[in-house]
């Protein structure tokens, strides 16, 4: 794996990070000097956690919660961290265009930085350091993108859940549907003639209230998806967010039925840390929020070189174990193929994608293996599908929460070959990003200076990829002739952007896809088989999103294949057919400081432009972030995904696109896989059988939407270079800079400079 494998839309955290290569000096109030949020003569909630184990332990949920809101505020420390945070989230993507978003946009426009300010203006008043992470975490949530996380320390000690699941079920498939207890449901399913009834309430409040409510904690852009988030879709499947809570939700669970019956049960806590020796709120600040968490220690004068491998973002879906004999299938439940035989489904083939992110649990396979493996599945089902003549296709994508790029194109060119998916993104054009691929530029164009790089064994083009603009292509598929092409500026909705990109799929440019060393993307110009568009459908529940939603755009408006999704809120109309993030790369925040430490020290030891007094020397030293949220955990969304031939060049993120048909989900297609597929192809073929009022929005193929298509733009999408603009920034600090004298332009390349850069080389190589 190279240096550079960074993060891929969707790809989860497969690249290794590392420790700084400096000493981190943080100005954080000492532990003494915390007070403590328990009042005086109370028992210390943290005390009792103790008494039930050390990590892997159970508690209930009010010790937990009790423990967190007792640890002290640290405002000295709080107030550097959003500092460092004002400048590392510049580099999410949508920052600028959530201040202004449609009126489609049920959460409402969102100013990230401005609400930093207001929680930095407030830190005395808060009463707990866990409150001040819980509303700086609600900011990320509150942007509905999942790839946008803040994850601090103090959030990952605990996980809170409830000790049963709910679904939602419509009795006969056209009523509305009811609320249930997973159990009852798997009760009546073994002895049917068992009567059930139906949640009303939760904690005294209508159960559609309560659902909604809690549902706020997820990061799905609309209610329905976030509401489905919370059930159980698939018997054996994920349990859902309803017992996996994303945060504390009380401490107890409350059950009122239809028929008058109640059910009351405590919720419950899992430990992650070690947390025996933790006697008092200011211990836990001492224990948890000082760097073991993230890996990187306050005043450190010899920062460990251990490399830190983070966890992916997006789950690692599998087959659930009440499906069918597949016809092929991942061994790792990625991806699974089933041939239908019921009377009037004969020549119906399911292909189940559970994720693009297939993952050996025993960390025995390699990534090339896992990947090629995915490849050959899909390759196979389609041969077998030729075999016994299959004609119409369902694509499962129920709750795929995405994977790697080079998976999506590579079964996106086997199901429709002939034709190179289009997969447009662009970055957000702000001063960091153009402070950085200046630098890029300049080395890239320096053969001195790229020597200095390629005697460590690797050269500018692996690290800083995302500035590669030599292995990427403009919308036409045509190379860009300049960095200055390539950046920009484009300013929409009060906001600047680089120009739209697209990948370089040649298997001899391996750079803008990274896929695993070895793996070649299918190029088939002319299959023996495919479907036909028409007897193609997706079938969905609004949880795909990352490099999910990106196989969705493909398959819709490039293809013309429609879409049946399943669940959302109790009431008829449509509902959108996603509800994860349709952005592009995702990368760990932490890896966006190690691209301002590297250039920063790079450009003094290489004798390129200096960076001293630019922001990019803020960025390399923001290290508070990278105490409380160095793991990986926390993460930022670099790039947009656009629409093929969409001249307003809106993200795609902010695009309403509701499903084809929409169905209520039964109680036999939650227990049987099979019934669920038969409903989705009956409907897909006959739209009386969507929920009423589903079908025929706009925004929808069954309601006008026109694809794309397939081929050239024809003149759409156009991007001129502004001719009135240059490549720098506006900031006086950043000007000066830009155009100040080189440093050490004549230092050799000398035993410093290789040190540096073998350093860094061995910092970033991946696992």
């Amino acid at each position: 794996m190279r240096p550079a494998d960074f993060i891929r839309a969707g790809i989860g955290f497969s690249s290794t990070f590392f420790q700084s290569t400096v000493p981190i000096n943080t100005k954080t109030a000492s532990i003494a000097s915390l007070p403590s949020s328990t009042p005086s003569g109370s028992v210390e909630p943290c005390s009792l956690i103790a008494k039930y184990g050390g990590a892997g332990s159970r508690l209930p949920a009010q010790v937990a919660y009790a423990c967190l809101v007792s640890v002290p505020v640290d405002v000295e420390g709080d107030s550097q961290l959003i500092d460092d945070l004002k400048i590392l989230w510049e580099w999410h993507s949508e920052t600028g265009w959530l201040k202004n978003t449609p009126s489609t946009w049920e959460l409402g426009p969102l100013d990230v930085i401005k609400e930093l300010d207001a929680i930095q203006g407030n830190l005395s008043n808060y009463r707990s350091e866990y409150e001040v992470q819980r509303d700086i975490k609600s900011l990320a949530t509150r942007s509905g993108n999942g790839h946008f996380r803040y994850q601090p320390d103090i959030l990952q000690v605990f996980a809170f859940y409830r000790d049963s699941a709910i679904a939602s079920i419509s009795d006969d498939g056209n009523s509305l549907p009811k609320v249930y207890d997973a159990t009852d449901l798997e009760k009546q399913q073994k002895e049917s003639d068992i009567k059930i009834s139906a949640i009303s309430k939760i904690n005294g409040k209508d159960i559609e209230s309560f659902l909604e409510e809690i549902a706020s904690d997820s990061y799905f852009t609309n209610l329905d998806a976030r509401v489905n988030s919370l059930f159980l879709k698939e018997a054996n499947g994920s349990l859902g967010s309803f017992y996996n809570q994303e945060a504390y939700q009380e401490d107890w669970t409350n059950v009122t039925f239809a028929n008058g019956t109640t059910k009351n049960s405590q919720n419950l806590a899992v430990v992650y840390q070690n947390i025996t020796n933790t006697t008092d709120g200011p211990s836990f600040y001492r224990d948890f929020c000082r760097g073991q968490i993230s890996g990187f220690r306050n005043n450190s004068a010899a920062p460990s070189a251990i490399l830190k491998k983070a966890t992916p973002i997006e789950k690692r879906a599998s087959i659930p174990s009440i499906y069918p004999t597949s016809v092929v299938e991942d061994s790792t439940g990625a991806v699974a193929g089933y041939f239908l035989d019921d009377s009037g489904f004969e020549d119906l083939a399911i292909l189940k994608i559970a994720t693009f992110f297939p993952h050996d649990p025993t960390g025995r396979a390699s990534q090339l293996l896992l990947s090629k493996t995915f490849q050959f599945i899909v390759a196979q089902f389609m041969r077998e599908a030729a075999a016994a003549n299959k004609t119409k296709l369902i694509i499962d994508l129920r709750e795929n929460g995405g994977g790697h790029v080079h998976l999506v194109l590579d079964t996106l060119m086997q199901l429709f070959p002939g034709e190179t998916p289009f997969a447009a993104h662009r970055y957000r054009a702000q001063e960091q990003f153009l402070l950085i691929g200046d630098r890029v530029s300049e080395i890239h164009h320096n053969e001195t200076m790229s020597i200095g790089f390629l005697a460590s064994g690797y050269d500018v083009t692996d690290t800083f990829r995302h500035w590669a603009y030599w292995h990427f292509l403009d919308v036409n598929n045509k190379n860009f002739a300049s960095w200055k092409e390539f950046y920009g500026p484009h300013t929409y909705n009060n906001d600047t952007f680089t120009t739209t990109i697209r990948y370089n799929l040649s298997n001899s440019d391996r750079i803008s896809t990274l896929p695993p060393d070895g793996f070649p993307i299918s190029n088939t110009t002319k299959a023996q088989f495919q479907f036909s568009v028409d007897n193609t459908v997706m079938m969905l529940d609004g949880l795909c999103g990352s490099a999910c939603a990106f196989f969705h755009e493909e398959l819709k408006n490039v293809a013309g294949v429609k879409s049946v999704v399943i669940g959302g809120r109790p009431q008829t109309g449509p509902m959108q057919a996603l509800g994860g993030t349709k952005g592009g790369e995702v990368i760990s925040t932490v890896q966006v400081q190690k691209y301002g430490e590297i250039m920063l020290e790079a450009t003094k030891l290489l004798g390129a432009t200096t960076l001293s007094g630019t922001v990019i020397e803020k960025l390399a030293n923001t290290n508070q972030a990278l105490v409380r949220i160095g793991d990986g955990q926390s993460c930022i969304q670099t790039q947009d995904e656009i629409r093929k031939g969409d001249d307003t060049e809106a993200p795609l993120q902010y695009t309403y696109e509701a499903a084809d048909c929409r169905l209520w989900l039964t109680s036999e297609m939650l227990f049987n896989p099979t019934a669920a597929w038969e409903a989705v192809w009956s409907a897909h073929t006959n739209n009386s059988l969507c929920v009423k009022n589903s079908t025929g929005d706009k925004s929808s193929i069954s309601g006008g939407f026109k694809p794309f298509g397939r081929g050239s733009l024809h003149g759409k999408m156009k991007q001129e270079t502004p001719t009135n603009t240059t490549n720098k920034p506006s900031s006086p600090t950043s000007t000066s800079a830009q155009t100040s004298s080189k440093v050490n332009a004549a230092a050799p390349l000398g035993p410093q400079s290789l040190g540096f850069l073998v350093a860094v080389a061995v910092a970033l190589v991946a696992l």
